[in-house]
């Protein structure tokens, strides 16, 4: 997609000429209706991406096979996605139109008791706006991931063909739509906050403990809720960025600010016999941590 997105910019600067040849004076009505506005946006059509292998190498590995990102009903590419990219300076032009749960509170969705950290409050001078929404927002910006398995492999096995360890995971599937996106980078070395408000409905297969269940994400109950447009969505929060561990040492950070959800597993499955042990609903989750990862 990258190198997409290369080739039509340099598709655009050689045309550019051309174009500046057929420039045609504005009048002052027609200057008088145009304003300048600061910042990238781009609009993502027909993404469809697809992995055969992603592979974490220890001794051991650890492989995430046969992945593909995809539209909500888990086949065709995905669309309706629109970026904009700002660099913040005195806060008057940050790309979406407003950050986090404001832009829902604008557009007419109710958001009751949600534990977020308001970005609008936190955006300084020289900060890095990325915003992520649905290009034509009377459609939801729907989302499928599918992921073939998760395996275990052990020192010996061939990177790209990794097989005959102990498999996690399988016939993981996940579709549900996307709220919006926001991340901000601190200019001044804060790290990197991420708000993000969706929705899943998906299944999953546990072999090695002879489980399988399917699961949905959302915030429609409790006293915590968020709602627009019909859609509920849950909400996380996440700072990432620098921290020390308990030697002293720098480590990557992660702090959870918020989660905040009802999560509801149905069709639990123990064995193979295909009967329901039954259905857990979780009401109002809400959960905040501080994380530290390092080598060892």
């Amino acid at each position: 997609m990258k190198g997409l997105k290369a080739t039509a910019l340099l598709t655009f600067v050689a045309a550019s000429p051309a174009a500046l040849g057929e420039l045609i004076p504005m009048d002052e009505k027609s200057l008088s209706l145009t304003t300048g506005q600061s910042g990238l946006t781009i609009e993502v059509n027909q993404q469809l991406i697809t992995i055969g292998e992603i592979a974490y190498k220890d001794q051991g590995f650890i492989a995430l096979k046969d992945i593909a990102l995809t539209g909500g009903d888990r086949v065709s590419a995905m669309d309706n996605l629109t970026l904009t990219l700002d660099v913040a300076g005195d806060g008057s032009d940050l790309g979406a139109n407003a950050l986090g749960s404001q832009e829902f509170i604008d557009a007419g969705g109710s958001v009751d008791n949600l534990n977020e950290v308001d970005q609008n409050t936190a955006i300084s001078d020289g900060d890095l706006i990325i915003s992520l929404r649905a290009t034509d927002d009377s459609e939801a910006l729907d989302y499928g991931l599918t992921i073939g398995s998760v395996e275990l492999g052990s020192s010996t096995s061939t990177i790209g063909d990794i097989n005959g360890g102990t498999t996690i995971l399988s016939n993981v599937g996940i579709s549900g739509n996307i709220g919006l996106i926001d991340i901000v980078i601190d200019n001044e070395g804060a790290g990197l906050n991420m708000n993000v408000f969706f929705n899943a409905v998906g299944e999953v297969e546990l072999p090695f403990i002879e489980t399988s269940l399917e699961f949905s994400i959302h915030n429609s109950r409790g006293d915590s809720q968020v709602v627009l447009n019909g859609e509920s969505y849950a909400h996380v929060q996440m700072n990432i960025g620098q921290g020390v561990n308990s030697g002293g040492d720098n480590a990557l950070a992660f702090n959870l600010q918020d989660f905040s959800g009802d999560i509801d597993i149905t069709n639990i499955q123990l064995g193979n016999n295909g009967s329901s042990i039954g259905e857990l609903y979780i009401t109002d989750l809400q959960m905040s941590a501080d994380t530290l990862v390092y080598g060892h």
